[in-house]
């Protein structure tokens, strides 16, 4: 399913035809998640693992621990210094953050269960 599919279904929570199309954000995940049978659970742990193909996580934070800059980043790996996330904002790009640095960062994940 692309992006635009699941825009389609949820025009209203994805903000459709506006400058935000496709943002995610905390108020338009129950809408999604009915949408697409999604289960979401919120992380409490600062280890942050995906154990089966159909999961995935979103991280949602003040960027750079800046509360002007509400954002939301796919998780894509750790080790044991960093973190990789897949940042919207950047064309989509993986990038890479202190492991320490970002955890410090205000923030609250997910996992969502296809």
């Amino acid at each position: 399913m692309t992006q635009d599919e699941v825009v389609n279904r949820c025009p209203i929570a994805l903000h459709k035809d506006t400058e935000l199309e496709g943002a995610l954000n905390l108020q338009s995940l129950q809408n999604i998640s009915q949408q697409f049978q999604l289960t979401i659970t919120p992380i409490f742990s600062n280890t942050i693992s995906i154990v089966h193909p159909k999961e995935s996580i979103f991280i949602f934070t003040f960027w750079e621990n800046d509360p002007g800059q509400f954002h939301c980043v796919r998780f894509a790996g750790q080790n044991s210094s960093n973190i990789y996330v897949m940042n919207p904002q950047n064309n989509l790009n993986i990038e890479e953050h202190n492991l320490i640095t970002f955890s410090k960062w205000v923030q609250l994940g997910i996992k969502i269960n296809r």
